[in-house]
């Protein structure tokens, strides 16, 4: 898709700027801020295509029990 990949582009830019960065550097912190807000980016652009795949019909959806506690732990983390 045209927005995934330049995001995948961002991501492999700040991974491997990360590896070049001593741990505990201010630029390292801010590097790492900004892949997590990269990577979570993603996420949403991810569940955004999944949604509009689901729209047009051309994804199917399956009922699956899950782990409520998992779920509302994760929720709270946001």
């Amino acid at each position: 898709h045209e927005l995934r990949t330049p995001f995948a582009g961002v991501v492999a830019a700040l991974e491997a700027v990360m590896t070049t960065l001593e741990d505990g550097g201010h630029g390292r912190d801010l590097v790492a801020q900004a892949l997590r807000a990269a990577r979570h980016l993603t996420e949403l652009l991810d569940g955004i295509l999944d949604l509009q795949r689901l729209e047009e019909g051309r994804l199917r959806l399956a009922l699956e029990p899950i782990a409520i506690e998992e779920l509302v732990s994760e929720v709270a983390l946001l």
